[in-house]
């Protein structure tokens, strides 16, 4: 065990009020008191202590382990705070907790800590390769506005500009998120995307028919990858409205599961427009129901602890 593994010990069993009065304590500051580190390893960990302290204090376990994980989501990017964190919950806490309960906070400090806030989903596939990309084409006014720029070729033939817009919105939201524009040639790029699926509490995924002409496709594979876990908040955004959504009958049987989950009644759909006032109306929309639900996602984790 490392000095700091000591303190936390110590604060572990005898709260910040009783630490003075701990003999290994007192023993640990007898032989480092004049360690820079150990008053730093003190300092940090007394501090921690207390705010769990002042989370937990008289709430029902389920209400504690909210408040745990809302103080370790607090901490995730500062170093060495989560660790303090996570150890100082697990001795002092966890055992007052049911099996399930203990059970979701491993889980979800697990995510908290190294998931990201969402992986973005789409193709950047042209089927028409000389001409300006039929989303980009549907949907020049929304982008135009939406990032403040005019665009044309190369991008408007190359790159999925309404992705890009999303992508823009989320990130400034602020969010962290997962978002992967280039050429997706090489063979490890398959397994690097599936595995950033399986690690994100929210998956957005920008949905236009042509993504359905070919099967296997990145867009499915990552699909099927984030679906893995029930508990992650799945987004698909349509670039057409939901009538002009590719029928059943021309999909292939190995993605009829696909088409299903995105013909959810949340799904959030993009009616191309020209008229100035109708695109402002979809960036709000776009706010208020893609931004926003994945901006909540974590609160969401936060508060999922199950009551027994």
């Amino acid at each position: 065990m490392t000095l700091l593994d000591d303190v936390i010990a110590a604060y572990a069993t005898r709260g910040v009020n009783g630490i003075a009065a701990d003999p290994g304590f007192q023993a640990l500051a007898e032989e480092h008191g004049d360690d820079p580190d150990f008053q730093a390893s003190v300092d940090r960990v007394s501090r921690i202590a207390g705010e769990l302290e002042r989370v937990t204090r008289g709430l029902e376990p389920h209400n504690q382990v909210a408040g745990a994980l809302e103080l370790f989501n607090s901490h995730r990017n500062r170093k060495g705070g989560v660790r303090i964190c996570r150890e100082l919950t697990r001795r002092r806490y966890a055992g007052k907790w049911s099996t399930g309960q203990r059970k979701y906070y491993e889980q979800a400090i697990e995510k908290l800590e190294h998931w990201k806030d969402y992986f973005l989903s789409f193709t950047n596939y042209n089927p028409t390769a000389d001409e300006v990309m039929f989303v980009n084409n549907q949907h020049r006014r929304l982008i135009d506005t939406g990032l403040g720029q005019t665009f044309g070729p190369p991008a408007t033939k190359e790159e999925n500009l309404v992705a890009r817009l999303l992508e823009y919105r989320l990130r400034n939201s602020p969010l962290d998120g997962f978002f992967y524009p280039k050429a997706r040639d090489p063979e490890d790029v398959q397994a690097r995307l599936q595995r950033e699926a399986r690690s994100c509490l929210a998956f957005v995924q920008l949905v236009q028919n042509s993504m359905f002409e070919n099967w296997p496709n990145y867009c499915h594979s990552e699909f099927v990858a984030a679906r893995t876990d029930e508990s992650r908040l799945m987004v698909f955004v349509l670039t057409v409205p939901l009538r002009q959504f590719i029928r059943r009958a021309n999909v292939q049987n190995q993605m009829h599961d696909w088409h299903k989950a995105i013909t959810r009644p949340d799904v959030v759909e993009l009616e191309p427009t020209e008229k100035l006032a109708r695109v402002r109306i979809l960036l709000a929309e776009l706010e208020t129901q893609v931004v926003a639900r994945v901006a909540s996602a974590r609160e969401e984790l936060i508060g999922g602890v199950p009551a027994g």
